[in-house]
């Protein structure tokens, strides 16, 4: 029998994979320090938006868009043709132009003039972006209007292996703001970045007893709050008194593995159930030693329910690589008897 951390016991048992029967119960509860609203919630109307247009590079010294592109060939003769006489795509012989798509995130309540970052990235057959310029491009949202132009040096990237996708730090100005509400019919509502009932009733409870404003409507995703008759012309100021408030964060139960790195990220107090795992003539039984005591195969009992973070320490500790770890997991997750949501990226 080996020596090992005391919460594991070295015992012999035989091959395969089994699910026991869960055990019965919830797992206990640890004491959690409080978070502000703001860490695990936003305002709703409070968001991002998505602009995109089409655009042109020039300047790219014969490494733009083959002269066979009938749309290169098309937005250059229109480009032209606003600057100068008319041209026709059969006079365009350039490869020295790309046509390309500009995007870009824009954050919650810019105003016109401000300047925001765009990528631009070739939708043609153009070998490279790198020293072309972006000239003027327009920007629009979903509802087609324009809200932001682009233009600007198409700069290189250090390391990069895609010279036809480029970022303009700036490289766009705001000429319109979105127009964003952040109260409808009466309200403000929460909105939980993870939906969950048991934080919904906990963010509902600090709302009612550690301010001055009543809940009007709850569920797993959104909590909406009555605006005060004397917060009506001061609703930044009710959103600030709500997004300090402070909360019990919620028990995270997902188990989160990355394959190429190794790198496992669980929540503390996801736990493993009763259950017996068998892995290249390894064997690891969790709360049950009476299991197939065959003795040809090197195995360990755990005695108490563990935590996936001790199950994961104790098969590293015994030489199971990331590959083997993760297929454990996932043989767990299977089997039924890992209490939480295991995600593979």
């Amino acid at each position: 029998m080996k020596t090992l951390p005391q919460k594991y016991k070295l015992i012999l048992l035989a091959v395969s994979i089994f699910f026991l029967s869960p055990v019965v119960g919830n797992p206990p509860l640890f004491a959690q320090d409080e978070i502000r609203l703001r860490e695990i919630s936003v305002v709703e109307g409070f968001r991002e938006n998505q602009l995109a247009g089409l655009g042109i590079v020039t300047g790219l010294a014969g490494k733009g868009d083959s002269q066979s592109s009938p749309l290169m060939r098309r937005f250059l003769a229109n480009m032209v043709s606003n600057f100068a006489e008319q041209v026709s795509e059969r006079d365009i012989r350039s490869k020295n132009s790309a046509v390309v798509l500009v995007t870009a995130d824009l954050p919650a309540y810019v105003q016109p003039g401000e300047r925001i970052s765009v990528r631009v990235s070739s939708i043609g057959d153009a070998k490279s972006l790198i020293g072309g310029v972006l000239l003027q491009t327009a920007l629009k949202g979903a509802d087609g209007a324009v809200y932001a132009v682009a233009q600007g040096s198409i700069p290189g990237i250090s390391g990069s292996s895609n010279d036809t996708v480029a970022s303009l730090p700036g490289g766009g100005i705001m000429e319109r703001a979105v127009n964003s509400r952040v109260s409808e019919n009466g309200t403000v509502s929460i909105l939980l970045k993870e939906p969950d009932f048991s934080t919904a009733a906990a963010v509902s409870r600090a709302i009612r007893e550690n301010s001055e404003f009543e809940v009007a409507f709850a569920d797993a995703a959104r909590i909406s709050v009555r605006i005060p008759e004397e917060y009506a012309e001061r609703t930044v100021e009710m959103i600030a008194q709500l997004e300090n408030l402070s909360v019990p964060p919620g028990f995270t139960d997902r188990v989160v593995v990355n394959p190429r790195t190794g790198v496992v990220v669980m929540g503390k107090d996801v736990r493993i159930g009763k259950v017996a795992v068998s892995y290249q003539g390894l064997k690891i039984s969790i709360m049950d030693d009476d299991l197939y005591s065959d003795k040809e195969s090197e195995s360990f009992l755990i005695e108490q329910r563990p935590t996936v973070e001790d199950f994961v320490d104790l098969l590293r500790e015994i030489g199971v690589d990331t590959k083997g770890l993760i297929e454990i997991l996932q043989a767990v997750d299977h089997a039924g008897a890992l209490y939480g949501t295991l995600e593979v990226m």
